[in-house]
């Protein structure tokens, strides 16, 4: 696994739970 490949994933998963938690505001 490359290291850009890592950061892609971790900003993928933090996207997600932004979303998850905005969703779950409204």
């Amino acid at each position: 696994m490359t290291v850009n490949h890592y950061m892609m994933v971790i900003s993928a998963s933090l996207h997600l739970n932004c979303l998850h938690s905005f969703g779950q505001r409204y």
